[in-house]
């Protein structure tokens, strides 16, 4: 084992030196959504390019989510919901730290209709899932927080770990 990381190590020190470049390893992002592996070629002096591989999932009250480079993926686990007003329904709200925000309505696949047979005081939905892609954020972390708007009113849900959004 000691071997492998000494050759890796070696491997990766030629290549940075040889080419004044960076290749980082984090296997750490497993657990906290950030890069798993990226590299970051110089172009200049004062310019460089970085590509960035890295995965998360994770689950948030009733909600599964997915983060890769490309995009945020989630799905409602044991989600219902009632639509009496048209702000009704799930929000995520992209926050990055200059706290700038950008705000996403979490799209309903299925109306629940047993209970829309029996009840007539609004629209029974469950089902929740989607994906909001990268390329409507500029390049940043950041942070997703879900809110449940409910008769007009705003609940916050709870907040995701800080990830990263890069090259799109």
């Amino acid at each position: 084992m000691k071997k492998i990381a000494c050759a890796t190590f070696l491997l990766t020190s030629l290549l940075m030196n040889a080419q004044d470049n960076v290749i980082k390893i984090n296997p750490l992002a497993i657990l906290g959504g950030s890069d798993l592996v990226s590299y970051e070629k110089v172009i200049t002096d004062n310019s460089s390019v970085i590509l960035g591989v890295g995965y998360s999932q994770f689950k948030l009250g009733e909600f599964e989510f997915d983060i890769n480079s490309a995009h945020f993926s989630y799905t409602g686990l044991k989600v219902k919901g009632r639509i009496l007003n048209g702000a009704d329904g799930y929000y995520i709200v992209f926050e990055n730290g200059q706290h700038q925000n950008w705000v996403f309505n979490m799209y309903w696949r299925e109306i629940d209709r047993r209970k829309q047979l029996t009840h007539w005081d609004g629209i029974y939905l469950r089902n929740l899932s989607g994906t909001v892609p990268f390329i409507y954020l500029p390049d940043d972390r950041y942070v997703a927080k879900i809110f449940k708007v409910e008769d007009g009113l705003p609940t916050f849900v709870g907040v995701t770990p800080n990830f990263s959004v890069k090259g799109m």
